[in-house]
């Protein structure tokens, strides 16, 4: 048994817009977002987000195991105020194809209220794909989002949120039974 690595070879924004990663490269990248809002009636919502594709030509020899693994982590937090009469709400998400959460809030006065939610997670992915997945056309997505709302007009709300996601280490691992053959255009 012969094992290969393939890393992506295109890195680019995700659909749905939004901004590219703050950094991202071929085997990783990592994004983060805000958003705040205040005074009634004012509202943010933001999007960050990368896409990793392309790992690589046909493989020679017989596939007996294709893995995607990479690693992860994500953070979120989302943080409301009313003081007299309002309302507010923040929302964040970091969320990619096999991993998410996300914090959120919601407030009505009379006031003063407060409330915040924060959460995260991190691990390592391995996904098994199928044995005759096309490496050209393999994606992995990361994203991350967040809105604030402070209510309807005149009140006195406010609302933050943050989202940040870190995807490391991405790779396409796959087993070639026939351990003599290797790569047709190796990548």
């Amino acid at each position: 048994m012969a094992k290969i690595t393939r890393t992506a070879s295109t890195v680019t924004t995700p659909f749905g817009g939004g901004s590219a990663f703050q950094s991202s490269n071929t085997s990783g990248g990592s994004g983060s977002e805000s958003a705040s809002s205040s005074n009634g009636g004012a509202s943010q919502s933001t999007h960050r987000g990368c896409r990793w594709s392309n790992f690589g030509s046909a493989v020679a020899g017989t596939i007996t195991k294709i893995e995607l693994i990479y690693d992860w982590s994500w953070a979120t937090t989302a943080d409301a105020d009313v003081n007299e009469d309002g309302s507010a709400s923040a929302d964040s998400s970091s969320f990619g194809d096999h991993f998410g959460g996300g914090s959120g809030v919601s407030l009505s006065g009379p006031g003063p209220v407060n409330d915040s939610d924060n959460d995260g997670d991190g691990n390592t992915a391995i996904i098994n794909l199928p044995t005759n997945t096309n490496l050209s056309t393999l994606t992995l997505t990361a994203e991350v989002q967040c809105d604030a709302e402070s209510g309807i007009v005149g009140s006195t709300g406010s609302a933050s949120c943050t989202a940040a996601v870190t995807v490391g280490n991405i790779r396409v691992e796959v087993t070639v039974s026939d351990a003599n053959k290797f790569l047709l255009g190796s990548g």
